[in-house]
């Protein structure tokens, strides 16, 4: 994909998912980080770990309730850092989780910045800027 980047699945212990290396970037800190790209989830979703490696205070972020597709119920706090996927680094609020997640995703709050390609036989996505 010219312009863009093309991640092969990687698996994530219950088989290949479409999981991208992405960099979060918070100050002066800077953490690389693998996350699952999911176009179900509205919002990208990490965990606080993150936040407390940076010196940020989860609980100082503003609260947001999410609600798994199991019904599962949990709170997350919302903090505006830099997502950085590719070359192309993303200013946006992150929803950081004050418990352990099975996998970090990224939402449609993220992939509104590019567009996605999926070859589901082929196991790889593509990314590229959305020039919009």
């Amino acid at each position: 994909m010219k312009g863009g980047w093309t991640f092969r699945y990687r698996d994530c212990g219950y088989g290949p998912a479409p999981i991208i290396p992405i960099q979060l970037l918070m100050g002066d800190h800077r953490v690389g980080l693998m996350a699952v790209v999911d176009t179900g989830a509205t919002e990208t979703l990490l965990e606080g770990v993150h936040l407390r490696a940076a010196g940020i205070d989860i609980f100082s972020g503003r609260p947001r309730a999410f609600q798994g597709f199991l019904g599962t119920r949990a709170t997350a706090y919302l903090h505006r850092c830099h997502v950085l996927v590719g070359e192309l680094e993303v200013d946006l609020e992150v929803a950081f989780s004050t418990q352990p997640l099975l996998r970090e995703v990224l939402g449609r709050d993220i992939l509104a910045h590019f567009v996605l390609e999926v070859r589901e036989r082929a196991m790889e996505l593509s990314l590229k800027p959305d020039p919009e």
